[in-house]
């Protein structure tokens, strides 16, 4: 889930951003969310905060920009096959 928001994410701040910029605004931001969701399910019976729950929200968050960017470069490289 957190990777499908993040190449989301990505593919609206490429809209107007170098890559690399757009990869640390969708990271961070994604991240960020996942940590407040986090933090709010301490607040749910039956729910816990574990860390390692927030680093897998965050590494599919990681994953998701990097594929969204991977494929918008790509798609705007100038075609090999002549």
């Amino acid at each position: 889930m957190y990777g499908v928001l993040a190449a989301l994410l990505a593919r609206y701040v490429l809209s107007g951003a170098v890559a690399v910029r757009a990869a640390l605004v969708t990271v961070a931001c994604v991240t960020a969310f996942g940590a407040a969701d986090e933090w709010h399910q301490k607040f749910i019976p039956g729910r816990r905060t574990e860390f390692a729950d927030w680093v897998a929200d965050s590494a599919g968050a990681l994953v998701g920009a990097a594929a969204m960017i991977a494929y918008a470069v790509r798609k705007t490289a100038p075609s090999r096959v002549q």
